[in-house]
């Protein structure tokens, strides 16, 4: 689980430690750390199956380097591997940069907001994590991305 803000990977940090106790995450399998888009990240030691990315597409700006990041991270994993947006629609246009830049890093991507209530539907029947969806907030959506095999 990543952020660029302190107090976020704060609150992070304290998510997982509760969720530890309770018994319902296992310390190994979630990591908490500070991440800048732009910088990236060193993916020697870091193979995901998913990268979930949610309420990031806001600022015009970050876009290019969220996709690209995402990109990189799916480029170096297994050939199933995705990457789940919940995004809202804030700004269309914001929304409508986000789409064209994932096509153009090879992207097919799929709205699967009516699908989905619950996350064992994306990953596996022994995840555990619930999605809360509010039926009255149709500008929310999820997004489920693997990259092309082209």
């Amino acid at each position: 689980m990543t952020d660029h803000n302190d107090e976020v990977i704060a609150n992070l940090r304290y998510n997982v430690r509760i969720n530890e106790e309770e018994g319902h995450v296992d310390h190994d399998l979630i990591k908490v750390a500070c991440l800048d888009w732009l910088e990236g990240l060193s993916l020697q030691q870091n193979h995901f199956d998913v990268v979930m990315a949610a309420d990031c597409v806001y600022d015009p700006d970050s876009v290019p380097a969220l996709v690209k990041l995402v990109k990189t991270c799916l480029s170096v994993a297994k050939p199933d591997s995705k990457a789940i947006f919940a995004t809202s629609r804030r700004n269309m246009k914001t929304f409508e940069l986000f789409k064209n830049v994932m096509n153009e890093a090879s992207f097919e991507w799929r709205d699967e907001s009516e699908k989905v209530t619950h996350l064992k539907t994306l990953f596996s029947p022994s995840c555990s994590v619930m999605l809360n969806r509010n039926p009255k907030r149709e500008d929310i959506k999820l997004y489920v991305a693997k990259l092309r095999g082209d």
